[in-house]
C-alpha cells in the first residue's frame, strides 16, 4: 500500500507538510453522510471565531491548530473555553512552539497534559 503525496508549500517556512493529500480539498475526509453540517470558514481566528462561537452557543470539542503564536493561541484558548460545555475537552497541536498552553492549563483546566508528543488537552 502506498502512502499519499501531501501537499506541500501552502504554509510558511516552519511547516513542512500539509495533512491534505495532494489529490484532495480541505474537507475531504468528511463522510457524504455528515457533509451538509460542514463548512470551511477561512481566515483570521480572531474575526472568524467570536461569531462562529455565539452563532454555536456551545462546544463540546476544540481544536486548536491555526497560528501557532503565543497571543493567537491563548486569544483561541481563552474564549473557546468559555464557549465549552462542562466536560468538554480542549485539544491544541504543537503545543511544544511555545508555553501558552501550560499556562492556560494551570490558570483554566481542571486537568491537563500531553495526549502525545506535540498534542494537548484540557478538561474543563
Amino acid at each position: 500500500m502506498s502512502r499519499p503525496e501531501f501537499q506541500k508549500d501552502q504554509y510558511p517556512e516552519d511547516h513542512t507538510f500539509s495533512a491534505i493529500p495532494r489529490d484532495k480539498e480541505p474537507g475531504w475526509i468528511v463522510p457524504d453522510r455528515l457533509r451538509h453540517r460542514w463548512e470551511l470558514q477561512t481566515g483570521k481566528s480572531q474575526r472568524k471565531l467570536p461569531p462562529l462561537l455565539r452563532e454555536l452557543e456551545s462546544i463540546d470539542v476544540f481544536i486548536h491548530d491555526s497560528d501557532h503564536t503565543f497571543p493567537c493561541m491563548m486569544f483561541e484558548y481563552e474564549l473557546s473555553w468559555e464557549y465549552l460545555s462542562s466536560d468538554g475537552v480542549l485539544l491544541s497541536d504543537d503545543i511544544h512552539t511555545n508555553n501558552a498552553f501550560d499556562i492556560f492549563g494551570q490558570k483554566r483546566a481542571n486537568q491537563y497534559g500531553k495526549a502525545c508528543l506535540n498534542l494537548g488537552y484540557a478538561l474543563k
